[in-house]
């Protein structure tokens, strides 16, 4: 009995450490986000940031981006907010509204996507690490003998848990590591120069990928399997520092 409360206090503690960590670290992100915005500016007033950017200053910028009707820019921040923190409701609001402004209807999604963006990535990631911490400390239990089927059973959820985090952490994660046409009017050049034979065009707000760039062109993908090249300034990251444009 003794082993076992030393074992479950570790767990406790560990996952409580794993807690305290994970929102000690959003207050800091979001103290700096607040500092950062307040004092750094670009030409047009758009705010910068020196350490990343937060779900809440991603919706302030794609709110007011939004009522200046630049709907591309607005949406890519609002779906930048909203793979941070999935579950926001305002920010779901927001997206919608950017959507309907531009036009673009609601993606149709699978359970599994519903399922896997439930949580954000840092969310899926301190799963999978609280799951692991229950697999370790169950294998120690394994070794007593009064618990060991306990243990077995506590070894069986662990990696379970983790399997399931790191799934859906791989699918949160893949929400950012497209791009997105911000420029309406944007078109796909047969070649990487501006007097190519434009052979398609694409709506802002799509969801391309950028398989590879040459001088100010990007050769993308879209969801669709059309290819061309697009000019960079029409198209930007979810994932990468662009967020004024």
């Amino acid at each position: 009995m003794k082993h076992l409360l030393v074992i479950l206090s570790i767990l406790v503690g560990a996952q409580s450490i794993a807690f305290a960590s994970s929102e000690a670290s959003t207050s800091v992100d979001q103290a700096s986000q607040t500092s950062t915005e307040t004092t750094l500016a670009d030409s047009q007033g758009c705010p910068l940031t020196a350490q990343g950017f937060s779900p809440a200053s991603l919706l302030a910028l794609g709110s007011a981006q939004l009522e200046a009707d630049a709907v591309g820019p607005a949406l890519l921040n609002l779906r930048r907010a909203s793979v941070l923190a999935p579950r926001d409701k305002t920010i779901r609001s927001a997206l919608r509204a950017a959507n309907e402004q531009a036009g673009i209807a609601a993606p149709r999604s699978t359970w599994y996507r519903r399922a896997a963006t439930f949580l954000s990535p840092r969310e899926w990631a301190l799963a999978g690490v609280s799951a692991t911490i229950v697999a370790s400390l169950a294998s120690l239990l394994m070794g007593f003998g009064t618990y060991r089927r306990l243990g077995r059973s506590l070894a069986v959820v662990g990696v379970f848990g983790a399997s399931v985090a790191f799934t859906g952490w791989h699918q949160s994660a893949e929400e950012l590591k497209g791009s997105m046409v911000i420029v309406d009017g944007a078109v796909a050049k047969q070649a990487p120069f501006s007097d190519a034979e434009t052979i398609f065009s694409l709506p802002v707000g799509e969801v391309i990928h950028i398989e590879k760039s040459r001088g100010d062109y990007r050769y993308v993908k879209t969801s669709a399997g059309d290819r061309g090249w697009v000019r960079g300034g029409d198209v930007a990251g979810l994932s990468d520092d662009r967020i004024c444009s």
